[in-house]
């Protein structure tokens, strides 16, 4: 049985994939990124998200593009990415 917590925390998942599937579809759909937007949605489950962390963290040693100078497609991609580990997450938490 979920307790409340449980199910506060898939809540929080399932509003942050909302709103980066909104990002991606919008800049699919018409072209255009809020990139503010995507950036602060990007940096902030970075830090509020461990394993979305520890996944970054590991492809920035890889690569790094500074936000100011990431095409929209990059910035799209990371949050693809976010959205793949935040399901994941709901997977193994069932």
């Amino acid at each position: 049985m979920e307790n409340k917590e449980d199910y506060k925390d898939k809540v929080k998942i399932l509003n942050d994939i909302k709103e980066r599937e909104n990002i991606i579809n919008s800049y699919n759909t018409f072209g255009c990124l809020d990139r503010e937007n995507a950036i602060h949605k990007i940096q902030e489950l970075r830090i509020k998200d461990s394993q979305v962390g520890q996944v970054t963290a590991i492809k920035l040693v890889q690569h790094t593009i500074p936000f100011e100078q990431a095409s929209d497609s990059q910035i799209v991609n990371e949050l693809m990415m976010q959205v793949g580990i935040l399901k994941s997450e709901l997977l193994t938490n069932n």
